[in-house]
Formats: C-alpha cells, structure tokens, sequence
C-alpha cells in the first residue's frame, strides 16, 4: 500500500452566466461586486464553466465603456480574460437565435430580472 495522497478531482460547475454578473464583477459600485467577483474568481481557477450568448459579450463591453472612469484598463482586462477563458474551455459562446430569446424574456417575466446596469 502506498502513502501516495490522491487529489481530489475538481468538481467544476457549468452555468448560463447573464452580463450583470460579468459587469458587477468588474465595477466595485455594484451592489453584487463581490458576488460577482467571486463568479469570476471561480471561472480563473477552473471551479466553472460560464455559458454566455454572444450579446452577453457585447453588453459587458458596453457596459464598461460607459460606466467606468478607467474603462481602458478594465476593457483590456475583460478583452484579454474572454479570449483566455475562451481557448481554455472556460467561456463556451452560443449565438442568440429566436428560440433562446423567447426563453431567456420568459425567464426574465418570471424573474424580474435586473439588466446588465
């Protein structure tokens, strides 16, 4: 018998991810900055796997570029992580068809969610 230790597999957890949580992750005036910053934490280390729509990364970088002062250093970051999230298997995009709109307003009826800002 060996003494050898074993590592614990990483459970990694697959979530539909909407701007909001992206945006509030990057702008420390959102009320769920830390929730957010914690998401994006886990998608670095491997913990998720984010699946965003394609208009999810046109509605971050929107975001950034009207509500921050600095925009130019927080895009670049933001720009830099999609593409190396992306190539990782970290981020899996997905186009917005009819079917996934129709879905994602019934959600949002339901919900009451909040916009990206």
């Amino acid at each position: 018998m060996s003494n050898e230790t074993v590592a614990e597999p990483l459970v990694v957890d697959s979530l539909v991810v909407d701007s909001s949580v992206i945006v509030a992750s990057y702008i420390p005036e959102e009320v769920n900055h830390l929730q957010g910053l914690e998401y994006r934490n886990g998608l670095d280390r491997g913990t998720y796997v984010f699946h965003l729509t394609m208009l999810v990364v046109v509605e971050v970088t929107s975001a950034i570029r009207r509500r921050l002062p600095n925009w130019q250093q927080v895009m670049d970051d933001w720009q830099r992580s999609l593409v190396r999230w992306e190539r990782a298997g970290k981020v899996i995009l997905y186009p917005l068809d009819r079917a996934s709109m129709e879905r994602s307003v019934s959600v949002a009826r339901r919900r009451r969610l909040r916009g990206a800002d």
